[in-house]
């Protein structure tokens, strides 16, 4: 794990750390040691190694060697030992971290900074053992597919494990548990793909979002890599989209990769519309075996099970974009001229992602104050430590292009139009957060390169 420096980011590695040695079987007391370890040495890193500074990194590794599970924390703050912690303020987390028989061990690694290693026994289990990694041949082999099932929940870890690490966006793919509460409690719905041995050879699931009623997302698609010549994805997500058919949703949405076609194919086959690109959803050290470096971005697509018409208030500068998603998701819409906002703040919601230090603002109806509100929002979060990524505009607001223009002068440009929801169509803007977007790596189909195309047009960097 790949985290940032921050007070609030030590809970979250506490919990994936105790979610995951409780599926390894760790002792309860054992457990403890390793969350009091893995506590006080974040301490020590974020509040003296780094001196609070957000936008420095620590690097969290967990491993299985011999019957242990290991605990690694790397950074490359100001140096220091235990010694010099408890002489500068820090004397009982350095008490902790010593006094004890089962402390950690610190490593000075010079240039490339410090490490500091733990570890506690767990039940010997069949993740110690080397994994064949190789592709198997699948022909003459059949795949039970279903909902996932709960004692299922481990293998599909597993299998996300297979192909992203530990570096996957949603983190709910390492806690089977929270898996099997999520699948009750509908906000996720798993499909797996199990061969005749009962392994889970491929995986996807529908996941709602309470901002996006009406649709769900189809994500946390993936295949092992030894049964990808056996179809498995393209048979998952006809399941998935029949699901959502009869569960009475209006919409289907995707965001498939931009490094590689592979998925962008996949909508198209299965009737998904390019609608958006998006720029900053992944963590920048998300990996696959699909390729060797981060995450590219990702588009947005959707399938719409459900069409209404609906009048969209569009800014003129964009009208050639949602004409595009029009077209793309075959919708009924009309244009109609704009107007100016009524008094009052209007409704705003932000979502935040805490893995990501993302923020996405809504933007469901429109008031003369509207404007004001995004930019108080926009610096309340930055004080936080996150950004504002995406802002979403309801276009059946009328003043939906006065906002607009507003928008743009914080840095925001439009990547699109999402109409997945039951409620409105969004007019998706974002801004870049680093740099800039090298956009000769993208690799697409035709109907994703021409919205990538008609996107970077309006990027004020994309020509450069």
């Amino acid at each position: 794990m790949d985290l940032r420096s921050t007070a609030s980011m030590i809970p979250y590695a506490l919990d994936v750390t105790e979610g995951i040695a409780t599926e390894l079987g760790m002792d309860g007391d054992d457990m403890l040691r390793m969350r009091l370890n893995l506590e006080e040495v974040l301490i020590g890193i974020v509040e003296y190694g780094y001196g609070n500074n957000p936008d420095a990194s620590v690097s969290v590794t967990l491993s299985s060697e011999d019957g242990m599970l290991m605990a690694s924390v790397r950074d490359r703050g100001m140096p220091y030992d235990y010694e010099t912690l408890g002489s500068n303020g820090y004397s009982d987390l350095a008490r902790i971290l010593t006094g004890t028989d089962f402390g950690p061990e610190l490593l000075n690694h010079g240039r490339e900074g410090r490490e500091q290693v733990f570890g506690f026994p767990i039940p010997r289990c069949s993740g110690d053992a080397p994994r064949d990694t190789g592709t198997e041949p699948v022909e003459g082999m059949t795949f039970d597919m279903h909902i996932m099932r709960p004692e299922e929940g481990m293998q599909v870890s597993q299998c996300l494990y297979d192909e992203f690490g530990y570096t996957y966006v949603n983190d709910i793919v390492y806690f089977p548990g929270r898996l099997a509460e999520a699948t009750r409690t509908g906000a996720l719905v798993p499909f797996t793909a199990v061969s005749d041995a009962g392994e889970v050879a491929a995986h996807v699931a529908l996941v709602s979002n309470p901002h996006l009623t009406g649709t769900m997302e189809l994500a946390m698609g993936v295949v092992k890599r030894r049964f990808r010549k056996a179809s498995l994805m393209s048979r998952l997500t006809d399941m998935a989209l029949s699901h959502a058919e009869a569960s009475g949703l209006v919409s289907v949405n995707a965001q498939p990769v931009g490094y590689h076609p592979y998925t962008q194919r996949i909508c198209e086959a299965t009737s998904m519309g390019a609608c958006a690109v998006c720029f900053n959803y992944a963590c920048s050290d998300m990996a696959s075996t699909y390729g060797t470096g981060a995450r590219m971005p990702l588009f947005w697509a959707v399938r719409m099970m459900r069409d209404v018409h609906r009048d969209v208030h569009t800014p003129d500068e964009v009208r050639h974009i949602v004409d595009m998603v029009v077209r793309n998701c075959s919708l009924d819409r009309s244009h109609v001229p704009g107007s100016e906002p009524p008094a009052g703040e209007g409704e705003v919601v932000t979502e935040v992602n805490g893995v990501l230090a993302l923020s996405k603002t809504y933007v469901l109806s429109i008031g003369s104050d509207t404007f004001g509100v995004l930019r108080r929002e926009h610096h309340r979060l930055r004080t936080e430590g996150m950004e504002v990524s995406d802002i979403l505009i309801n276009l059946q607001d009328p003043a939906a292009p006065w906002l607009y223009d507003r928008v743009k002068g914080l840095g925001y440009f439009c990547t699109g139009m999402l109409p997945a929801s039951d409620r409105c169509d969004y007019l998706v803007m974002q801004r870049i957060l680093v740099g800039t977007i090298d956009y000769s790596v993208f690799q697409t189909t035709p109907r994703f390169r021409e919205l990538l195309d008609a996107v970077r047009a309006l990027d004020p960097e994309g020509d450069l």
